[in-house]
């Protein structure tokens, strides 16, 4: 998978520190294309592939929460001069579904018994920065907005 952190560096660091606006990111700097009332941006938590994982799961897009804690990773990680790949990976494990969307996956997962599958005491566990066993992506991989608003496929 090609990586377009790197077009995006200089950009990143120019942002806020700490918590974004969509001001802040919803703009021309990481606009990639719209339709009609959609709009494409660019978020870096799609960049990082975990090739050790035994579970993936897959998302239709991400959305301002997930978006908005990337750039805020991405950033922290950069001013603290971390390598790319290790930006990449603390941006994705701090990204994937995070918020209530995470709390509401967990709850799904644990009716599942994925625990039991994969030997751990809790899916939590998937969600801990050392766990190797999941992956998260997404159907598009950047997020979109519609009128502003998290595109939900409908």
């Amino acid at each position: 998978m090609k990586s377009f952190i790197h077009q995006y560096i200089d950009k990143i660091n120019n942002l806020p520190n700490g918590k974004l606006n969509k001001e802040d990111i919803l703009n021309y700097n990481f606009f990639l294309e719209n339709e009609n009332k959609l709009n494409v941006y660019y978020a870096p938590h799609n960049e990082y592939l975990n090739k050790k994982a035994k579970i993936l799961i897959v998302g239709i897009c991400p959305g301002w929460t997930q978006t908005e804690i990337a750039f805020r990773s991405v950033k922290c990680d950069l001013d603290n001069n971390l390598e790319i790949d290790s930006i990449l990976k603390n941006c994705k494990v701090a990204a994937r579904f995070a918020g209530s969307m995470r709390s509401n996956l967990i709850l799904m997962l644990e009716e599942l018994l994925i625990s039991k599958y994969l030997k751990l005491e809790s899916v939590k566990q998937l969600f801990h920065h050392d766990c190797e066993l999941l992956h998260t992506t997404s159907l598009i991989p950047y997020p979109v907005f519609i009128n502003g608003k998290n595109y939900t496929g409908l």
